[in-house]
């Protein structure tokens, strides 16, 4: 059980994209969408990128600023639960070919923050699909551009979908849930062994 996203000061959408690995988590990917919406609205959007940026994107804190683009190398995961998390609005995750589980996910669905993440691997069993987020085409700056997009044009679904994210954590990730979970595949096992005179 973690915190609650806080509300913002202002009206700005305060999108948050967390990735060691920048390319592979799709850093690329996420500047240039970004980029772009920024563009278009200005300052409604800010960006904060947790993860050192490549060469060919590292540039002098006044022009992040002017992007409104806040970035650190590295935070303490304390700093991430208890400053980031809570002050963002939307999560960005999209790793262009492959993704595990996706941790970050089910963290920031418990901060009750909407999340755009790409439809690979395990994310589209974490992400519901206009209800706790957005499900973007993989590796498609359009597709994440349109999405980031919509938080700004319809800024209650930061809210709605926020609020959804973090009932299905409650519901579904919350420790005493994956904990009931388990044991329930463990008692399973040994049930049908205990039937097929496999143990002892």
């Amino acid at each position: 059980d973690r915190g609650i996203r806080l509300p913002a000061a202002d009206t700005s959408v305060r999108f948050l994209f967390a990735g060691v690995w920048f390319e592979r988590k799709g850093g690329l990917i996420v500047w240039e969408a970004y980029r772009r919406v920024r563009e278009r609205f200005g300052k409604k959007v800010e960006l904060t990128i947790l993860g050192p940026l490549p060469k060919k994107l590292q540039a002098t804190s006044d022009t992040l600023q002017a992007m409104g683009i806040k970035q650190h190398d590295f935070v303490t995961y304390q700093r991430l639960v208890g400053e980031f998390y809570p002050r963002a609005s939307v999560l960005l995750h999209v790793p262009p070919v492959a993704e595990g589980f996706g941790m970050v996910v089910v963290e920031a669905m418990s901060f009750g923050l909407p999340v755009v993440a790409s439809a690979v691997g395990a994310l589209p069993e974490l992400v519901k699909q206009d209800k706790t987020g957005i499900l973007v085409k993989p590796g498609s700056v359009p597709s994440l551009e349109a999405a980031l997009s919509a938080f700004v044009i319809h800024p209650e679904l930061v809210e709605r979908y926020g609020k959804a994210g973090r009932n299905r954590f409650m519901e579904r990730f919350h420790i005493s849930q994956m904990q009931g979970a388990l044991l329930s595949v463990y008692r399973k096992e040994i049930a049908e062994s205990a039937a097929s005179g496999k143990m002892g």
